[in-house]
């Protein structure tokens, strides 16, 4: 999967012998304005993007056999989420969605309908540092963690694991513009 910012859209590749990509049928697929980030919940078979231009995640039930994506508009597709929506990511277990909101210095936290891929909004967005532009989830799932560009920090949050919400734990100097992150 790719978002492509400029187009609106996100892009479905299957991986051919040798390592080459091909585009799926129909290809790419209409996201909301400014796609910037991406997630998959292989497990259900969810797509979300983070749409900067709007500040909205588009949710996309996905076809393994095909490589469709349908958004779920009869679900409320896309969902408000924040300023400049970007850093998208899925906790562990598939049950709660986090995405960085660039704009309002924030992380908008959602609750993910398993069987429908729906999405429901949980609690008020929690502040980060400045320019937060991505999410991370350890693998344990007991841990949030947020790089903020213009702060040149990482956020660290505590999950609650019954209602997904954060609670910021600590800060940590990071260096300058803190843009990606990834966890081993």
């Amino acid at each position: 999967f790719a978002t492509y910012q400029y187009q609106n859209a996100v892009a479905v590749f299957r991986i051919a012998a040798g390592g080459a990509l091909t585009n799926v049928a129909n290809s790419p697929f209409a996201t909301g304005d400014g796609p910037i980030g991406v997630t998959v919940d292989p497990a259900a078979g969810f797509v979300y993007t983070a749409n900067s231009g709007t500040g909205t995640v588009s949710a996309f039930a996905y076809d393994p056999v095909s490589g469709a994506l349908t958004e779920l508009t009869s679900l409320g597709s896309p969902y408000t989420a924040g300023s400049a929506a970007t850093g998208i990511t899925i906790d562990p277990y598939g049950r709660f969605l986090y995405v960085t909101n660039y704009g309002a210095a924030t992380v908008s936290t959602f609750a993910i309908a398993p069987l429908t891929g729906q999405l429901t909004a949980v609690g008020t967005p929690v502040a980060t540092g400045n320019k937060p532009s991505d999410i991370k989830i350890d693998p344990s799932g007991e841990f949030a963690y947020v790089a903020n560009f213009e702060s040149n920090t990482v956020s660290v949050f505590t999950i609650n694991p019954t209602t997904g919400v954060l609670t910021l734990a600590s800060v940590a100097n990071s260096g300058v513009g803190s843009t990606a992150m990834a966890i081993e």
